[in-house]
Formats: structure tokens, C-alpha cells, sequence
């Protein structure tokens, strides 16, 4: 399944959503300060909740930016978490 937000409201949307099935769509405002943003940038200072997101949903992290779910299956957070 799919869900789309806004950046203010990641912290909300986490909470409904599942990671480890979910692909959540980060919409970024449209300022010049995130016309060259870096993914990594972005999604780096939501870390905390993204894990928690995971280990919710019983997944855990095996690196920064990598996860596995409860089948064991490996996926990057990247493709969880996108920004449109």
C-alpha cells in the first residue's frame, strides 16, 4: 500500500502506517531550500522514528539504511521511504 504526506507531518503518518508493507511518499514543500536536496539528508534526521516504525512492525535494522522484515526478507529503507 501506498500513503502520501507532507514533510510536517511524517511523525503522524508513521504512526499509520506499516514500513516493513507500506511505502510511504514524502511530499517536500516547494522552497528552494529542497530543490537539491539530498534523500539521504531528509530521510537521515527521520531515523528514529523510521526504526521504531520497523521494530513496531517486527522488522529490525541490519545497517543504516537497510532492514528486514518478519519473513527475513532485506530492503533499503530508501525504498520505503520516498520523497516526492
Amino acid at each position: 500500500m501506498e500513503k502520501t504526506t507532507k514533510l510536517e507531518n511524517v511523525a503522524e503518518a508513521l504512526k499509520d502506517c506499516d514500513l516493513c508493507k507500506d511505502t510511504l511518499f514524502v511530499e517536500l514543500p516547494k522552497t528552494p531550500d529542497y530543490m537539491f536536496v539530498d534523500t539521504r539528508e531528509v530521510i537521515g534526521g527521520l531515523m528514529d522514528l523510521i526504526e521504531a516504525n520497523i521494530k513496531a512492525h517486527g522488522g529490525y535494522m541490519i545497517d543504516a539504511w537497510q532492514f528486514v522484515d518478519e519473513r527475513q526478507v532485506p530492503m533499503s529503507v530508501l525504498s520505503r521511504v520516498r520523497l516526492k
